[in-house]
């Protein structure tokens, strides 16, 4: 087994922060209960999500189009953000092609 670099390991967490996927939920607001009904992870090609129980996962082209696939005629959809854009924060040398 190689000895890990100190230089490898700071280089591919940089590498891993500059490429993170921005992630989210998916919410659902009834008028006496709300809950969260999936967690996704978009990337700048595309958004993956699976639903809290594990049973259903999509791709869709961008977070805002899952709402559809959630929607009923009794509660509101809400996308809720749960970390802070990448894109444009890393060095163009940092992006994984």
């Amino acid at each position: 087994m190689n000895p890990t670099h100190p230089e490898h390991t700071a280089f591919l967490l940089r590498l891993a922060a500059a490429n993170a996927p921005r992630l989210f939920a998916i919410g659902l607001e009834y008028d006496d209960d709300c809950h969260i009904a999936a967690y996704g992870m978009a990337f700048p090609d595309r958004t993956d999500v699976t639903t809290s129980d594990g049973t259903y996962r999509l791709q869709v082209a961008r977070p805002e189009d899952v709402r559809r696939h959630f929607q009923d005629d009794d509660g509101e959809v809400r996308l809720v953000w749960l970390s802070e854009p990448t894109a444009g924060t890393a060095d163009e040398g940092m992006r994984v092609r």
